[in-house]
């Protein structure tokens, strides 16, 4: 467990290695659940505006003592977007999270208002109303394009998906067969966005399970937004779902 000394030595070592900071630089110090913002700090000479030093913000955490440089922006702030940061990186794994934030996604993104003005300018809603899981995942991943790693692991190797709004929409003959897919899992469904392999539909369930709607079968992506991203990231196999509603793996 660190001590605030202790994070205000960490403090000083990095700053003095990383921008010649004065050793007798003051540091102040902000302490929050997980650790400590440090803020170093040299008053203005008289007559003069002057940045703080080193013109950042530094993260101590508690518990690991690792180290981590923020934008110079008031202490409560960076503590909150700190939390947010430790808990995206329990949500979702590693590679996941960067593929997410490389797309422009980020703890706490909302974008409910460009969704519902895409309801509003399209005929989806007629044909499949949304419900609130759809609303939800729309709302946080709505407008991104995924690219996806691929068999070979590498970045972009693999087929991309993009999340509603985007340039195009499903047509409404496209929008009643997605719906028919209501009678083979026996719960409502709502397009939330496509795979450019085939291509294909992913759709959500009410119960907040993703499905892909491909042209060679239908297949399970998880029982959960998050679940499904790991495969829209990952990509490969998932279980198929059959005519009587179950999903299973196949050979």
């Amino acid at each position: 467990m660190v001590t605030p000394d202790e994070a205000v030595q960490r403090a000083r070592e990095w700053l003095a290695s990383n921008g010649g900071v004065p050793a007798d630089t003051t540091i102040r110090v902000h302490e929050f659940d997980l650790g400590y913002v440090l803020t170093p700090h040299v008053p203005p000479p008289p007559g003069q505006l002057i940045p703080d030093a080193g013109g950042t913000s530094l993260v101590v955490d508690r518990e690991t003592g690792e180290l981590t440089t923020w934008p110079l922006l008031p202490p409560q702030h960076i503590a909150e977007m700190y939390t947010a940061d430790r808990r995206a990186a329990e949500r979702f794994p590693a590679d996941v999270l960067e593929v997410l934030r490389d797309a422009g996604w980020y703890p706490g993104r909302d974008v409910t208002a460009a969704v519902q003005k895409w309801l509003e300018r399209t005929e989806v809603e007629r044909v499949l109303p949304i419900f609130p899981a759809a609303m939800a995942a729309l709302a946080e991943f709505g407008g991104l394009k995924i690219s996806q790693r691929g068999p070979s692991g590498k970045k972009g190797a693999g087929w991309p998906s993009t999340f509603y709004p985007a340039q195009y929409t499903p047509t409404p003959s496209v929008l009643s067969e997605i719906g028919e897919f209501s009678d083979v899992i026996g719960a409502r469904v709502f397009p939330i966005g496509g795979n450019s392999e085939g291509p294909s539909h992913i759709v959500m369930d009410e119960h907040g399970r993703v499905f892909l709607r491909h042209p060679a079968d239908d297949f399970h992506l998880g029982d959960s937004m998050d679940e499904a991203l790991i495969w829209v990231t990952r990509g490969g196999r998932r279980p198929v779902v059959f005519d009587d509603g179950h999903w299973e793996w196949e050979d």
